[in-house]
């Protein structure tokens, strides 16, 4: 079905006393073209045929206006033609369109958030609390943790053009009020208000235009009604019952709004909320910044900027409008006809007329232009009207999904109805697409009217205010009203921007490892920076760099007001240096910054104060001049850092050998402009004092910027020496050992370390291969450990090391620290990185056994003795056979501890050795227990406890040695005299020992060998008296005395001595052959023996034996038949021959 509707749109009372309604006229129509119709020239057919009546239902009931409509005619035939005289004449069918509602995110509540947080990190900052301020920082972004949006989608392929037809082109042109009337699809009739006051106004009224004449035109127009109230002043639509819309009267009422950023205002914001800031910038940034920190925690924690952008009027809930206006689109989309439909005020919102007034002066719309149409070169709708703001805009991406906000409008301090100019020229603005040709040739220019537009300045306030443009165009002026009743909050507007450090500027190349922001000199440890100047001109004796005022948009500094006083030609010359700066920064300065705060926090290793001072820039604002800052060293080692400014342009800093320090450069605000700043509220209830933020010394207000100075310096101060003795911790079965070394700032020095590697080398003792024996592998380890310093001002340095050894043994390990330098990078690469180190061993380490030993196995124990031959003088010699030793085999392997490991003998009570006479002999009993001081050893006896047992026991250590393929120790026994017996029986206890283990890890399970015999001991001393020598044989022996016989024997002239040991009688043989003999007597005296005449040398054969008879055979020689106790020969000096 075609149809045209008429929606009748109250458009107030005119002077003349009649009330004024504008008819939009909406085509419906069938596809084909406009002369199908009869609109083939609509203006002649509404100017000249039609015919109008006004119905009107209310409490009294429908009725028909009685007195005559004016019809205003606007309507012109040419601009009718020039438009849909061609292709635009076209028509495609008409069909409804269906949108769903947008996504609207919740920026109300996104705003309120972001303005809390800068309020409380602000509010920190200005505390100058730099360790708090930081951590409140963390807190506040880690609250706006939060999964990033998703990337958009890729852009597909736009749709293909389509010729806008007859519908398309009408509803473009409804966005042009002042054309539809030239049209006539936008047209006025006066009617008398007397027909318009029937009934009451409480029970609601509303009116509608029908088409009484041509009859075509009367079937083809439907009719809808519209609500409207009526008042001696007003008559406009009226909105419907219950609106939550805040539409009053032909304006929103926006009495409720709040400032955002108001320190009084309730936490819950009304209908209607005000920003001065930018909230999509600054959210964004504080959500990516949380999922930045997050992910890589910055050194210091800093806020994203946030910037201010004029007025925003933000609708909290407006997903709720969004869906409201949606539901009213439904409902008359499923009505049967428009005929019966009743528009509200809601309905009929064409868009915004926004007024804004600073305080102290008038209203003034921000939506005002003078604007020229021109279609097909035939100018229409030439003067002054408003634009709008559209109060449903909505953006479709490229996904397909509407997405929509709750900022409704933002005013920057431009008109709103037009773009900002360029100021450089260098783009061409909006132009047609040549692909796709208009059947018409629509353009217009615009401007805005001269003194109409309100300045937009920091510290002044602000109200605004929003007019309703309805469908046809119509709705209130600037001047329809009075007073400031539906108006919002007055708002102070304040800058948000931080006021940004100065800009570092410095030459084209570096010296090695310096940089823009690091400034470095150089000396060693024995070298001073003139020195080391002198041998490479490379590295210099001072660095400086160029400070430059901090720049801002030419937008920013208008806001201040400092181009208020000066010509158009003067500000017009600033704004083209504004508007051309490159990236060297040669904009305009901020007016705020007034100067730069230079600040040397306290840090570990650096000044154990903060240092800062301040300068302003020179000359006033806009001509300053940079300043300066160099570095230098100095050679007071007791003064870190040094800070002060020669003069208003330059900053000096020096440092000592291998300090550095973080210098902190902000700027000073000027105290004349401090109430432009948001300070002023964030600090505001209660209030803090904004001195240091006016001083640069917060963060969020006067962000720094950080620059490092560095004195560098070759080789480490101080050679690495930990303190001794060095603490080793190790877990019991740990095959790793942690030492805890601990340096004195003699033995580390933190300042000029920046890497301690640790290097070590011992000896591996192994018992490999086919015999038993100490086998010795030196290891060394190159790079066990690698640690980073941290410059530090304790005075010692605690580290820990970890050494992993793979196995549980004990071993003595010498260690190497090497001192790295922290400043290797200010240095050229091709210098020997040998020079940057201080490489010193330290001593040996105990590394204790954390393993208890295994049992050894014994093999055997065999009786043993030592021989000690002397000569005292020229008539004696004397021989000391020690008899009481055992010695005790082991099996293989050995050392499986670790260096140092030994057999034990267990003594004392308990589990202790044992010792027992021999029953065959007269000889005095011994103790059972055998005591540990009747063993002699070359280790150290202590005491320790059987984990067994529990019992406490004294453990005496016997060092071991190899022996084909295994392993012995000989356990010596010294009994004190009283306590000795003649050929007692002992029973060792013994055990492997390793006393470099940890407590109560030394001592394996204990095993108890084999008993044996102990052999007694016998010195021997024989004295020469003329040609005699007499024999004396002492040591225990039992009762009666053992057989003891002493052979005097010579052997053959010319016969090696010493090295014969063959007894013979036959003179064919070199051997040795008895002279004489004499035998012990019962007493223990020994005959003498008289010594011959003899040419060979001679010697004494003594052999004692038992007196037990044997079980040899009666051809068996005696020699073999008794058990001997002592043999021994003793070779008589070659001069005792007579």
């Amino acid at each position: 079905m075609s149809e045209l509707l008429w929606v009748a749109v109250p458009d107030g009372l005119r002077p003349s006393g009649k009330a004024s309604i504008r008819v939009l006229v909406v085509p419906r129509l069938a596809a084909g073209s406009i002369s199908d119709f009869g609109l083939d020239d609509w203006p002649s057919t509404l100017t000249g045929d039609a015919g109008f009546q006004l119905r009107t239902r209310t409490s009294a009931g429908e009725a028909i206006a009685t007195h005559r409509i004016e019809h205003v005619a606007r309507a012109r035939s040419d601009v009718w033609t020039a438009f849909f005289g061609g292709d635009a004449g076209l028509l495609n069918e008409w069909e409804h369109k269906t949108v769903t509602p947008p996504m609207v995110s919740q920026t109300c509540h996104d705003a309120r958030k972001a303005a809390t947080t800068y309020r409380a990190v602000t509010r920190k900052g200005a505390q100058n609390d730099p360790a708090a301020t930081d951590a409140v920082i963390r807190t506040e972004i880690a609250g706006w943790a939060a999964p990033l949006p998703a990337a958009p989608p890729p852009v597909g392929e736009p749709p293909a053009h389509v010729p806008p037809d007859f519908h398309r082109t009408v509803s473009t042109l409804r966005e042009h009020p002042a054309v539809l009337l030239e049209l006539g699809l936008v047209f006025e009739l006066l009617v008398d208000v007397a027909d318009l006051g029937l009934g009451t106004s409480t029970g609601g009224r509303a009116l509608s235009v029908r088409c009484v004449d041509p009859p075509f035109l009367r079937a083809l127009v439907t009719s809808p009604w519209t609500r409207y109230e009526l008042t001696g002043a007003i008559f406009r639509p009226a909105p419907a019952q219950g609106t939550t819309s805040g539409i009053r009267a032909g304006v929103l009422d926006l009495s409720d709004s709040r400032s955002l950023t108001d320190p009084t205002a309730p936490p819950e914001p009304g209908r209607w909320a005000i920003s001065t800031f930018d909230v999509d910038g600054v959210v964004g940034g504080l959500r990516q910044a949380a999922h930045d920190n997050a992910k890589n925690p910055p050194v210091h924690a800093t806020m994203p900027s946030i910037r201010s952008a004029g007025f925003a009027l933000l609708r909290p809930g407006r997903h709720a409008d969004f869906a409201h206006r949606m539901r009213l689109g439904d409902l008359h989309r499923a009505a049967d006809s428009m005929a019966d439909a009743e528009l509200t005020a809601d309905d009929l919102v064409l868009g915004y007329r926004v007024d804004v007034r600073r305080e102290g002066s008038a209203w003034r719309s921000v939506c005002e232009r003078d604007v020229t149409y021109r279609v097909n070169g035939l100018a229409i709708g030439v003067g002054r009207e408003e634009g709008h703001v559209k109060p449903f805009a909505a953006v479709r991406g490229a996904d397909g999904v509407l997405r929509a906000d709750e900022v409704v409008l933002r005013w920057d301090g431009w008109n709103l109805a037009l773009p900002r100019p360029n100021l450089r020229g260098d783009t061409p603005g909006p132009a047609r697409n040549p692909e796709h040709p208009l059947p018409f040739d629509f353009d217009w220019d615009s401007e805005i009217p001269r003194g109409r537009l309100p300045a937009l300045r920091f510290a002044d306030r602000y109200q605004l205010r929003v007019r309703v443009a309805d469908l046809a165009g119509g709705g209130l002026g600037l001047t329809d009203l009075q007073g400031n009743a539906a108006a919002s909050a007055s708002v102070t507007y304040r800058r948000h921007d931080p006021v940004q450090p100065p800009v570092l500027r410095g030459p084209a190349t570096f010296a090695a490892g310096a940089a823009l922001d690091r400034l470095v000199v150089r000396s060693d440890r024995d070298r001073t920076p003139d020195q080391l100047h002198a041998d490479d001109p490379d590295y210099p004796l001072t660095e400086s760099r160029e400070l430059h005022p901090p720049t801002v948009p030419f937008g920013l500094v208008e806001q201040h007001r400092v181009l208020d006083a000066l010509t158009d030609e003067q500000s017009f010359a600033l704004a083209h240096q504004a508007m051309h700066a490159d990236a060297a920064g040669s904009g305009l300065p901020d007016p705020v910054a007034n100067g730069v705060m230079a600040h040397v926090p306290k840090a570990p290793g650096g000044p154990p104060a903060p240092l800062g001072d301040d300068r302003d820039w020179v000359p006033r604002w806009p001509e300053r001049r940079p300043k300066k800052v160099t570095l230098a060293a100095h050679t007071d080692p007791s003064v870190p850092v040094t800070l002060r400014w020669r003069d208003a342009g330059t900053l000096e800093l020096t440092l000592a050998k291998a300090e550095q320090a973080v210098v902190e450069l902000s700027s000073t605000i000027d105290g004349e402009l401090e109430n432009h700043l948001a300070i002023q509220d964030f600090l505001a209830n209660p209030p803090i004092s904004p001195d240091d933020t006016k001083r640069g010394r917060n963060p969020v207000v006067t962000p720094p910027r950080r620059i490092l100075v560095v004195h560098a310096v070759k080789r480490p101060l101080v050679d690495p020496r930990w303190d001794t003795p060095l603490a080793v911790t190790r877990a019991h079965h740990d095959t790793t050992a942690v030492l805890n070394p601990v340096f004195p700032r003699s033995g580390l020095d933190t300042d000029s370390t920046g890497r301690l590697d640790v290097a070590a080398v011992w000896t591996e003792f192994e018992d490999v291969g086919a015999q038993a024996g100490p086998g010795q592998r030196r290891v060394v380890v190159e790079h066990l450990h690698s640690e980073t310093i941290a410059r530090s001002d304790d005075q010692v340095t605690r580290l820990a090391v970890r050494h992993e050894f793979g196995d549980t043994k004990h071993r003595r390990v010498t260690y190497t620290l090497n001192a790295i330098s922290r400043f290797r990078e200010y240095f050229k690469e091709s210098e020997l990185d040998s020079a940057f180190e201080a490489r010193l061993p330290q001593g040996p380490v105990n590394v204790l056994s954390s393993a208890r030993p295994s049992a050894p196995a014994v093999l055997a124990v065999t009786p043993a003795f030592r021989l000690h031959r002397t000569r005292p003088n020229a008539d004696r010699v004397e021989h000391l056979r020690l008899g009481q030793v055992l010695r005790v085999e082991l099996a293989r392997p050995w050392y499986e501890t670790g260096e140092g490991e030994q057999l034990a003998v267990v003594a004392g009570p308990g589990a202790g050795t044992r010792m027992g006479r021999d029953p065959l002999f007269g000889t005095p009993s011994v103790v059972t227990v055998t005591p540990a001081d009747w063993f002699r050893t070359p280790g150290a006896v202590t005491r320790l406890t059987l984990p067994e047992t529990g019992q406490q026991v004294t453990v005496v250590p016997y060092p071991v040695s190899p022996g084909g393929d295994r392993w012995h120790a000989d356990v010596e026994l010294s009994p004190p005299a009283a306590g000795q017996s003649y050929h007692p029986f002992v029973s060792l206890v013994v055990a492997r020992y390793q006393p470099d283990s940890l407590q109560g890890l030394q001592l394996s399970t204990v095993v108890t060998a084999d008993t044996v015999p102990l052999l007694p001991d016998r010195r021997v001393v024989v004295d020469r008296n003329g040609n005699q020598v007499r024999v004396i044989v002492s040591g225990v022996s039992p009762a009666p005395l053992n057989r003891l016989e002493v052979v005097l024997e010579s052997c053959p002239a010319g016969a090696d001595a010493e090295a014969l040991d063959l007894v013979s009688d036959d003179p064919a043989v070199s051997a040795w052959r008895k002279v004489t003999a004499v035998t012990r007597a019962a007493d223990g005296a020994i005959p003498p023996i008289t010594l011959p005449s003899a040419t060979g040398r001679l010697r004494l054969r003594l052999c004692e034996s038992e007196n037990l008879a044997g079980v040899a055979s009666a051809d068996t020689p005696r020699e073999l038949g008794q058990r001997n106790v002592f043999v021994d020969t003793v070779l008589l000096p070659a001069e005792w021959r007579p």
